[in-house]
């Protein structure tokens, strides 16, 4: 099953109306009014939705941690290379 990310949040957010619940892989559920709530929860987290469904006339989005490793610029290689190379590291 793919991962809905989050830059597609908004998109699906807008279009619900009601409550919504937010389940986490864990099993811990939450409802929310708000869909900002939800956003920042997402954002502050780093969790993806992983499925959408309905339940008791209420949409439920269950979330896991995104495991993407990010960029460390401030990472010791980095700056080995940066300095080696002159330029960032380019991955494409």
């Amino acid at each position: 099953m793919g991962r809905i990310k989050y830059y597609k949040i908004d998109e699906i957010l807008s279009s619900i109306q009601g409550v919504i619940v937010v389940c986490d892989i864990d099993g811990s559920e939450k409802e929310y009014g708000n869909v900002e709530k939800i956003k920042e929860k997402m954002e502050r987290e780093r969790k993806n939705i992983i499925s959408i469904m309905a339940r008791d006339n209420k949409i439920v989005l269950t979330l896991q941690k995104d495991e993407t490793i990010l960029n460390d610029l401030n990472a010791p290689w980095v700056k080995d290379y940066m300095e080696k190379e002159g330029t960032e590291p380019s991955f494409f």
